[in-house]
């Protein structure tokens, strides 16, 4: 199984509050196909979107919409190649 290796976090900001992506933190290296843990915390009862970037350049959404509890289940794509990518 090959791997996908997280480089770093992007910490987002919204209008009426932030969002801190706690894990991954950087450098993890994940199996294709594995199911992993995103951590964050925020300060707005909204949801949430998580988005994956290549290089800084937009890749896919992760997920459009997710409760604000400060946990999602992250399925990682098999399609997905490369060592640069930012949650």
């Amino acid at each position: 199984m090959k791997n996908v290796f997280l480089l770093a976090l992007i910490c987002a900001f919204a209008v009426f509050g932030s969002v801190t992506v706690i894990t991954p933190n950087g450098g993890e290296i994940l199996n294709r196909g594995s199911q992993y843990e995103i951590s964050w915390n925020d300060s707005f009862p909204e949801a949430v979107k998580l988005e994956l970037y290549d290089n800084d350049i937009f890749y896919s959404s992760i997920i459009d919409s997710t409760d604000s509890d400060g946990s999602y289940i992250w399925d990682v794509p098999n399609n997905i190649f490369g060592s640069n990518y930012k949650i």
